[in-house]
């Protein structure tokens, strides 16, 4: 935290770095077990030989989501603005509905490594492919390296290592165990890690809850202060949050992060039957509900122990998104072991999401790039195993290097959309117009993937540069002991943001100044209007030549009989 107004935090003790190491020590335990159990192939490194329980699948699924990045960003969310982004939870029920009824039905029983493999079958094009796999490999990276700086927002400010210390170590320790154990071990330390981070959030809401003096207590004050007006009716496309934002942004943001991301669908492909993988989605949506609501209710307990002195404003934190550690520090330290079980918890929470996307990664690039090569065509299981591992590696290399250029973003939560947001919108486009409009072709493809991307990318870019920072709600100072106004560090900006809006052009207006939630859905829109016109445009696709097996059922009847001479004569 920033040390300011002669505030200094209080430091890890003994028993925090224990409890630290215990979780450290156990995550690599795990991937160590797995290595001794050894993989048989590059299939049960990547995907656990397919058999994979539904249970623990569902887990580590849920276990993505509440990253470091959900964890402080979520509160931190709701402790600068309020609870209206929660919203985005119900829109997650649409989204996953649609992976469960649409996607899953034709990508599961198809038996893939690689989620981009169906592009290739599906428009029989291996350099439709290759684009998709390397869009999904960019965004794999930059969100591991956003997601293994997250936690070094709390723990840096609590303890005297250097950031670049932590940043190295937690790295490591993620290469090292998801190396050794591939996917088994990346599920099985979800598991583990989960428990974790249940643990370190639910103890702040026990202790600031009972701070303020019971749950009714801690919202009312926060009711009072504006943080729990969670319903905006606004149709506004340029509007940060409303009710319609947050719905449209929720379906496809956890429709493509659950359905169309490689980290994603190997978990969901490691089950071994279609119905399994349903029954994976259906837990996931009670889990990802029920945690979501719990992370941002921390943000409204811990607002309401410091509804009238706010430390933001104070200047002892540089961000929104350290309040929790700030609690943590300022109210727990007392409880030997508590602050550690907490790090331990972003931590946790940021290996999770590490972990399944380095595995992602690693499968997109052996199974696109590596394995059609000639050289690599013949490689025996075991040399299979050992160019996964040593991919492991580069992977994570590259993924710290990465970590550096994310302390630059503004907003873990926001920053994370957005760099998701880039990628996911198009992809999810693509493979819903892939599977349920079997007339669209490769050039409509092709083309809807690009330009979709291209004017995806500049609007994020547009935006970080040109865009305005989020209005935080306002904060008070009026219960803090001994504070005269020359301590008081302004939080608002909405006037200053109104004034520089009138100066503003047209571009950065109306382009720049769109919602992050309406990235992923523009992106997502824009790939399939494209999509589809350019096909027609070109004649369309030869649906003789699609096979129904890649098709939701639904579309089918667009496509002639497997068995009718009109297919026979063009499979000849």
């Amino acid at each position: 935290f920033q040390m300011a107004n002669g505030y200094a935090p209080p430091t890890f003790s003994v028993w925090d770095y224990a409890v630290f190491s215990v979780m450290l020590a156990g995550s690599v335990a795990i991937g160590v077990f797995h290595a001794c159990r050894g993989a048989k192939d590059a299939d049960d490194y990547l995907l656990g030989g397919r058999h994979m329980k539904v249970l623990p699948v569902a887990i580590s699924l849920f276990a993505s989501f509440m990253s470091a990045i959900g964890i402080l960003g979520f509160s931190g969310e709701t402790y600068g603005h309020g609870l209206e982004a929660m919203w985005q939870l119900a829109g997650a029920v649409f989204g996953i509905t649609m992976v469960s009824l649409v996607l899953i039905p034709v990508l599961h029983p198809l038996r893939l490594t690689s989620i981009t493999q169906y592009l290739g079958l599906r428009y029989r094009s291996n350099g439709l492919r290759r684009l998709a796999m390397l869009l999904l490999v960019v965004q794999g990276l930059l969100y591991m390296g956003l997601c293994l700086y997250a936690p070094t927002v709390a723990l840096t400010s609590i303890t005297p290592i250097d950031v670049n210390i932590y940043l190295i170590v937690l790295g490591i320790i993620c290469t090292i165990y998801s190396t050794l154990g591939g996917i088994k071990a990346v599920v099985w330390v979800d598991v583990f890690q989960i428990v974790i981070m249940i643990s370190g959030v639910g103890s702040v809401i026990g202790v600031s809850v009972w701070e303020v003096g019971g749950v009714r207590q801690a919202w009312e004050i926060a009711e009072q202060h504006n943080r729990t007006r969670n319903i905006n009716l606004n149709v506004d496309i340029y509007e940060r949050h409303n009710l319609l934002n947050l719905l449209l942004q929720g379906s496809v943001f956890w429709g493509s992060t659950f359905g169309v991301t490689q980290a994603n669908f190997q978990r969901i492909a490691s089950v071994p039957t279609k119905a399994k993988a349903m029954g994976v989605m259906g837990l996931t949506v009670i889990f990802l509900g029920t945690i979501g609501i719990f992370l941002f209710l921390s943000g409204v307990s811990v607002f309401a122990v410091y509804a009238t002195c706010s430390p933001l404003s104070l200047g002892h934190i540089k961000s929104k998104d350290q309040i929790l550690p700030y609690f943590v520090m300022d109210r727990m330290s007392y409880l030997p072991g508590i602050p550690g079980l907490f790090i331990a918890a972003i931590f946790s929470g940021a290996l999770s999401s590490i972990s399944s996307s380095l595995n992602g990664v690693v499968a997109m690039v052996w199974k696109d790039v590596l394995q059609p090569l000639p050289r690599f065509r013949r490689t025996s299981r075991e040399t299979e195993t050992k160019i996964n591992k040593i991919l492991s590696v580069v992977v994570g290399l590259m993924m710290i290097g990465l970590a550096y250029l994310c302390s630059l973003l503004e907003g873990l939560m926001q920053a994370a959309t957005t760099v998701n947001g880039v990628t996911a919108g198009p992809i999810l486009g693509l493979f819903l117009m892939a599977i349920l409009m079997p007339w669209t072709n490769r050039i409509g493809a092709w083309t809807g993937l690009i330009i979709s991307w291209v004017l995806m990318a500049w609007v994020a870019v547009g935006s970080f540069i040109h865009g305005d920072k989020p209005v935080l709600l306002p904060m008070s100072t009026e219960g803090c002991v001994g504070l005269n106004n020359s301590m008081v560090v302004s939080t608002n900006t909405s006037s200053a943001i109104m004034l520089d809006d009138v100066t503003k052009s047209w571009v950065e207006r109306r382009i720049y100044g769109l919602s992050y939630c309406m990235l992923q859905v523009l992106g997502a829109a824009l790939c399939i209007i494209i999509g589809v016109l350019t096909s027609l445009a070109t004649g369309g696709e030869n649906t003789p030549k699609v096979s129904h097996s890649l098709i939701h059922p639904i579309a089918r009847y667009w496509l002639p009989p497997p068995n009718s001479p009109m297919t026979m004569r063009t499979r000849l």
